[in-house]
Parts: C-alpha cells; sequence; structure tokens
C-alpha cells in the first residue's frame, strides 16, 4: 500500500473506530479495499459485496450463484414451501452473520482497524442499504434477479429474487436490529423505495430517499 493509500485508509479507520461513519462512508471504503483483499483466505464474502458495491449490475459471485439455484428449483421450491414452515432452499448458500462478523475481525487484524460487534452491525445495516435494488445478469442471459430488502419490527434482510414483484423470494442475508432502527414513514414487507443509512444525531437512522 503506497502511501497516499495509507492516509486514505487512515481516513477510514478514523471514521469506522469513532463510529461517525454512514453508508457512503462504507461504500467508499469497500471500493477502496477491493483490491487489498482479493483472494485473501477468510474475506471472501466481503470481497464479494465490494465488488457489488462498486458494480451495481453482476454476473458472478455468491448472489448470482444463489439466484440461480432460485430459478433452477423455481417449481419445487414453490411446492415445498407451501408445505413445509421455515423451508431451506437446498443448495442456496445465503450469508450467516457470525460468518459474516468474523470476517469483518479477521479483516481488522489484516488492516489495523479496531471493529468490534457494534460497529460491525451498523456496517451491516449499511450494506444492505447499498445493496438495495441490485441486480445481477448471468453472462448467458438465461438467468436475471436482484437483491431486494425486507423489514420488520426487529429485522431487516436482503432477499433474492427473479426481478419482478410477483417472483419467489428467498431470504439471502438476515440482520436483527435494534428497534429504534426505523424508516421514515415506514412500512413492513418490502421496502420498496431507496433508503439511505446515515447519522442523525450521532446515531445511525434508516431515511427514504426521494429520486
Amino acid at each position: 500500500m503506497d502511501k497516499k493509500a495509507q492516509a486514505i485508509l487512515k481516513h477510514y479507520k478514523n471514521k469506522i473506530e469513532s463510529r461517525s461513519f454512514d453508508e457512503y462512508d462504507i461504500l467508499g471504503f469497500l471500493i477502496f479495499i477491493r483490491k487489498y483483499i482479493k483472494n485473501n483466505i477468510g474475506l471472501e464474502t466481503i470481497h464479494d459485496f465490494s465488488n457489488l458495491i462498486a458494480h451495481r449490475m453482476r454476473n458472478q459471485g455468491i448472489v448470482m450463484n444463489a439466484i440461480t439455484i432460485l430459478i433452477d428449483n423455481k417449481k419445487k421450491i414453490e411446492q415445498e414451501a407451501k408445505e413445509i414452515k421455515n423451508y431451506k432452499v437446498e443448495g442456496y448458500n445465503g450469508i450467516q452473520y457470525d460468518e459474516w462478523e468474523k470476517e469483518w475481525f479477521t479483516l481488522g487484524e489484516k488492516l489495523n482497524i479496531k471493529f468490534n460487534s457494534e460497529i460491525i452491525n451498523e456496517i451491516t445495516i449499511c450494506v444492505f442499504s447499498i445493496s438495495q435494488f441490485t441486480e445481477y445478469k448471468s453472462k448467458n442471459g438465461k438467468y436475471f434477479g436482484k437483491i431486494e430488502m425486507i423489514k420488520s419490527e426487529n429485522a431487516i434482510s436482503l432477499i433474492t429474487n427473479e426481478g419482478n414483484d410477483k417472483a419467489l423470494s428467498v431470504v439471502f442475508f438476515n440482520l436483527l436490529i435494534d428497534t429504534s432502527i426505523r424508516i421514515e414513514n415506514e412500512k413492513f414487507y418490502p421496502v420498496d423505495i431507496p433508503v439511505e443509512a446515515i447519522r442523525i444525531n450521532g446515531k445511525l437512522r434508516l431515511r427514504e430517499v426521494k429520486i
């Protein structure tokens, strides 16, 4: 890492450790570190999301794989999901929060950034917000899907679907949150307008974005 890159990293380190960041800081941070964590064992999921954030239309990665499984098994999933509560899609590999958190602690060791559970939780909220409405299309054009965000009183989730409102959706990544994390004019399931994760009086909040 050259001297200028070290200065940029120091900026993000201060933002993160002081918990003064918002989603736009995390967007810049992930794009910045992308090349420095490529092919690093134990950082694969963070690297995949950094690629997603840099390129909002992707044709590969863990989400593309999940969408492919979803579409290939659509009829079976729809039938079995009706019969089995909390049905788990075979071969569909979402993200487990404990593994995600572990990656951030590993990243902290690599970049000398002091992460803790609260910081990682807030970073995750930012990542969810940034990922909202990102799209995936396979190289052969056979598979198309997108990420959407849903919210309940105490959780937010990223779901994958075939890219239309009536398509089958499967939870890809789930995060339990403090009930104080609310969206202005909040409506549960789904979040069908863009939101942003920003600081209001020092606390991270989700807010509607008017476009």
